[in-house]
């Protein structure tokens, strides 16, 4: 009996960290497309961003958040992962990427939400706190 729930506990132990390991590999194959989109807004390429966004997303509203951003000008210096969750719901993979990032005025925290679609992934959301000032 005892030796039996040692092997339980051991399966389920192996089952969770090599599930982890698969999450950890969906949100590596994310991380490129959110490195483009950082590229596009730095350059202010808003039609290169308007086709990496998620089918059936709001153009006009987003083109505000990005705007509200004050890019320009705002050169990215640094740009750092803190961290990603991932989740598959209904057949729906979503990856959530947090970064600190460094520009020149000062630093943000921000997190770019991404769904898998079709071989890729599309940008679905985008969030920013305010700088913290350089003194």
């Amino acid at each position: 009996m005892k030796g039996s729930f040692v092997v339980l506990s051991l399966f389920v132990v192996l089952s969770l960290f090599m599930g982890s390991c698969g999450f950890s590999k969906i949100a590596d194959a994310a991380e490129p497309t959110a490195g483009k989109f950082y590229a596009h807004m730095q350059r202010l390429e808003y039609d290169e961003i308007e086709q990496m966004l998620y089918s059936g997303a709001d153009v006009a509203e987003w083109m505000e958040v990005i705007r509200q951003k004050e890019v320009l000008g705002d050169m990215l210096k640094f740009k750092k992962k803190m961290g990603f969750n991932t989740s598959i719901n209904n057949g729906l993979t979503t990856v959530e990427l947090n970064f600190t990032c460094t520009y020149q005025e000062g630093v943000t925290n921000e997190t770019i939400i991404l769904i898998q679609e079709g071989e890729g992934f599309k940008v679905y959301g985008y969030e920013f706190k305010q700088k913290e000032k350089k003194e």
